[in-house]
């Protein structure tokens, strides 16, 4: 429940975040939640995570696996974008207008097949904490 009034809080009839600060806390918030659904998703569409694990480098794991007990693969997350790039892309793209950046906050999920991919996006329209 708590997950749902905080995405809530940030939904699209919010006022737009015009200040670099409030940017980048929301999308600390953000991460956490998304790093939280993430695995579901990728479950529910047979979808890939990257796993770091030490001797083997960057490799895709089946989220499966990944949420599996005892599975010893470490989850690799994209961490938030970095402040330089932030300010490059709005300035290049957006004349400074950090309200229009929409990827400060990423994850992925990798597909095999396309039906997987629609299969993923079915559960992120039926996830309640979700607006398409």
């Amino acid at each position: 429940a708590a997950a749902a009034s905080v995405l809530h809080a940030v939904a699209p009839d919010g006022p737009p975040v015009y200040s670099l600060p409030h940017l980048f806390a929301q999308a600390a918030v953000a991460d956490v939640l998304l790093r939280e659904k993430l695995p579901a998703w990728g479950v529910a569409a047979n979808g890939l995570g990257v796993a770091a694990a030490a001797s083997e480098g960057r490799r895709f794991v089946p989220w499966r696996e990944l949420t599996a007990e005892g599975c010893d693969a470490k989850v690799q997350f994209t961490p938030l974008k970095p402040l330089r790039r932030v300010i490059e892309e709005a300035d290049a793209n957006f004349q400074g207008d950090v309200s229009m950046l929409l990827d400060v906050c990423r994850q992925s999920i990798y597909f095999e097949s396309p039906d997987d991919i629609l299969t993923c996006l079915d559960a992120l329209a039926a996830d309640p904490d979700v607006c398409l």
